[in-house]
């Protein structure tokens, strides 16, 4: 490749996406064959499509000879054009089958051109990218997460929000307190009472992030009523900002995927997606869709009012002893964020700084 257009070294200050991990990207559905769509991640463009086999492919997006986004280019018959040079690329492997436009043939040097290749696979219906790999990480493979569902499930229902990302978007995904709040807010709870009480909690560290231990519930709001009268709930947390709520009931279980993914020019998108065994809540997709966009948006609407004479201010930190003792996920989170960090630029393995927990009362 081009010295001049090489990839840089993963930059630790100016990016909020974490190395050797995979982020969610995009819904499967939103790429057919024989198209092509960018992402734009903070750490780099990226540029995902579909072969007419449907057989999935991820590049930096920039052309190797001229630099210019391949966004631009026309994509037929399997083949990347620049719209600049008319560098032609094939999109199966990233070598490059052309030269620039007016060439008589493909030169030696061009020969050595090739389009820069990203790890991305298709998982519950979602297309994931392996975030760049840091000079020093040890992980000798990258962890993937897993749902309690087939890897070939598609969501019934998904929604994407993009939240400025000062607005603490990965929070929000470990955040206990407000999806409590949220739901006794909303229209669709109509028992309140016990919501906020104190609810005893057992956790566990796992590779990357902790669990809650499966427990039993009695379900208030709507949407769990429609499981059973008694259902059971295990939740895990784990970097780089994924929530995965496994919802098991007699009449069925279902699976909550919420997934923070930094985007470029400092917003974040917040993925959320609904995975169900009922085959009777099919009709009821418009309405799950609507109460889905509705809990999400609930914070952001509250948080883009500015105060008389302030501006709208983000919590950084939880300070109240009680609350953390009660509440310990989102604090928890960030440490564990941070030593990701730190073993990735030390070179050494990670060390969960979660160790098992017992009951918090």
């Amino acid at each position: 490749m081009n010295a001049c257009l090489r990839i840089p070294d993963f930059d630790w200050e100016d990016r909020e996406i974490l190395p050797d991990l995979w982020y969610l990207a995009c819904a499967a559905a939103a790429i057919k064959p024989g198209q092509i769509v960018p992402v734009d991640m903070p750490d780099r463009p990226v540029l995902l499509g579909r072969l007419n086999s449907g057989e999935l492919f991820a590049y930096r997006d920039a052309c190797p000879g001229c630099g210019v986004p391949l966004r631009y280019a026309t994509f037929e018959n399997d083949r990347l054009s620049c719209c600049l040079q008319g560098w032609r690329f094939d999109a199966l492997d990233g070598a490059c089958m052309h030269g620039p436009s007016g060439a008589d043939e493909l030169s030696t040097s061009a020969a050595y051109f090739r389009l820069d290749a990203i790890p991305v696979v298709e998982r519950y219906g979602q297309l994931w990218i392996l975030s760049q790999a840091a000079r020093q990480a040890s992980r000798t493979a990258p962890f993937f997460p897993g749902l309690p569902i087939s890897a070939t499930e598609h969501p019934q229902v998904s929604v994407v929000l993009r939240l400025p990302h000062d607005f603490g978007p990965v929070s929000r995904v470990v955040d206990a307190v407000h999806p409590t709040f949220a739901r006794a807010s909303s229209w669709w709870t109509q028992d309140r009472t016990g919501l906020f009480a104190p609810k005893r909690k057992e956790f566990e560290a796992t590779a990357l992030g902790f669990r809650v231990r499966c427990h039993g519930l009695k379900p208030r709001a709507l949407p769990y009523r429609l499981f059973g009268p008694d259902i059971s709930i295990d939740i895990e947390v784990r970097l780089p900002g994924i929530r995965i709520e496994h919802i098991s009931g007699s009449r069925g279980s279902a699976c909550i995927l919420m997934a923070a993914t930094p985007a470029a020019g400092g917003f974040t998108d917040l993925h959320c997606s609904l995975y169900w065994t009922v085959p009777w809540l099919a009709p009821a997709r418009p309405i799950l869709r609507h109460m889905l966009r509705t809990f999400l948006g609930h914070e952001h609407d509250l948080r883009a009012r500015p105060k008389p004479g302030k501006q709208a201010t983000v919590p950084t930190s939880v300070s109240d002893r009680a609350f953390v003792e009660r509440n310990p996920e989102t604090p928890w989170f960030h440490r564990i964020r941070q030593e990701f960090i730190d073993s990735s630029r030390q070179g050494r393995p990670f060390l969960n700084p979660v160790a098992a927990q017992g009951p918090s009362v």
